[in-house]
């Protein structure tokens, strides 16, 4: 969502611009004056707010301005509780992606002074279903307002899948798993961002162990990677259902928490027909910890030994646990104010009210084989994203709602072969809170 901020800030310039001043007047203590001469209606130094939608209520005559948009919350913002749920900013995050993606709003008696933003829709963070549409990033609102209530279509990210990728070094003899987005930044070639110090270029890739969440989805547990060094100089990296703190211990091994300290997964806390456990075991002979899905295999008893039972992780893309993950969908919300909101639970999968054709092709966003050759670089030992469902705009013309999205997807034909389509669908506005009505209508 994001990675639109140029276009989308001008056009919140632009919009804003065009509003005539207002007669002086002493301003209520929450309003704030435009900030700049050109008009802009908000201004957040060093965070992206983009994606607006504005609306004039008349029947709101005390502050008909009103905008909601998309923002990246920051310190000290009007949050929804709890505050900074989830990883709200992870400045570390190779791919440059945040999770603190928020629906904000502002009012305005007259389009020059304007309240204080304000969150007033965020993800639940795995506090809602498995499948969830809203867990995470939240943008694009298009609000509208049909006798007196406020309806608003948005597009979520709600499952962020990432692989889950075991890694090799001969001359460390050692093993490391870790999620798609640290191994990639330790493959050659890559453009050198490295993780808090993670990165080391002794690192092959060994084998892919599967798929998880990367943030919190219900039914799951965080996976958190750290990293010790033996007296001996031998160097041992390893997985565990507990955060890693730094420390010296009594026999001098230093150790240390990977990515920063926050997990690099997280794992189903139950079996499921497209899942797999992972343990941690350990190796006496190499004094190495390794992550796998068949200790007897890979580990005979007389040298390995179970650590413990970390969790199961998806198999697959395209099963019941991640199908339609790392894409948008379109959900709706409603209000009688514009700032408390209900969420209208959708027919589709997630709870959403339109979810994207490529939903069933999850699996030919990433190959059998790694790295993957096609996909953004970011990509190439991770899952690949499309962006799914999203960009809503909603009308209100001739007795019907009209909604109108973006449909990115992957062609059948050819993996990574990203399509773009324009759709389209009309409700009747009596049904505009129904569910089952945008089913229909698709």
């Amino acid at each position: 969502m994001q990675l639109r901020l140029r276009s989308s800030l001008l056009a919140t310039v632009a919009l804003w611009a065009v509003l005539p001043p207002s007669p002086a007047a002493s301003a209520p203590p929450d309003l704030v004056a435009s900030p700049s001469p050109g008009g802009l209606a908000v201004e957040r130094l060093g965070h992206y707010d983009l994606q607006p939608t504005s609306m004039f209520d008349p029947e709101d005559p005390a502050r008909p301005y009103k905008m909601w948009w998309l923002g990246q919350y920051q310190d000290g913002d009007r949050d929804l509780a709890p505050a900074r749920r989830d990883t709200d900013v992870v400045p570390t995050d190779p791919a440059g992606f945040l999770v603190g993606d928020r629906i904000y709003f502002s009012d305005s008696p007259d389009g020059v002074r304007w309240s204080a933003p304000e969150v007033v829709l965020k993800g639940r963070a795995g506090s809602s279903g498995a499948d969830a549409a809203d867990d995470h990033l939240l943008g694009s609102p298009s609000v509208v307002k049909h006798r007196g209530r406020y309806y608003m279509f948005y597009e979520a990210y709600g499952t962020w899948a990432t692989a889950i990728q075991r890694m090799f070094a001969p001359a460390r003899g050692d093993t490391w798993t870790t999620n798609g987005l640290a191994a990639q930044i330790s493959s050659p070639g890559f453009d050198g961002r490295t993780l808090a110090g993670d990165w080391d270029p002794l690192y092959q890739f060994e084998k892919n162990q599967g798929f998880a969440p990367l943030y919190p989805k219900a039914g799951t547990r965080p996976i958190y990677a750290g990293e010790v060094r033996y007296g001996n100089g031998k160097y041992n990296r390893f997985l565990s259902k507990s955060p890693v703190t730094a420390r010296i211990d009594a026999q001098g091994a230093v150790w240390r928490p990977l990515n920063v300290g926050v997990p690099v997964f997280h794992l189903y806390t139950t079996p499921g027909s497209d899942r797999q456990p992972l343990v941690s075991a350990w190796d006496w002979l190499h004094s190495n910890t390794f992550v796998t899905a068949n200790l007897a295999a890979e580990g005979p008893a007389a040298t390995s030994a179970l650590v413990e039972h970390l969790g199961y992780a998806a198999t697959r893309l395209d099963g019941p646990s991640l199908l339609g993950c790392n894409q948008n969908r379109v959900m709706l919300a409603t209000s009688t104010d514009g700032k408390t909101w209900e969420r209208v639970t959708g027919g589709a999968r997630g709870g959403a009210v339109v979810s994207p054709w490529g939903e069933a092709a999850t699996a030919r966003r990433t190959s059998s084989t790694w790295p993957q050759r096609y996909g953004a670089p970011g990509e190439r030992w991770d899952v690949v994203r499309d962006y799914g469902a999203g960009y809503p705009c909603a009308v209100i013309r001739d007795g019907s709602l009209e909604l109108f999205w973006t449909e990115d997807y992957t062609a059948a034909s050819t993996p990574g072969n990203v399509r773009t389509t324009q759709q389209r669908l009309r409700v009747p506005l009596a049904s505009i809170g129904d569910p089952s009505a945008y089913a229909a209508a698709l």
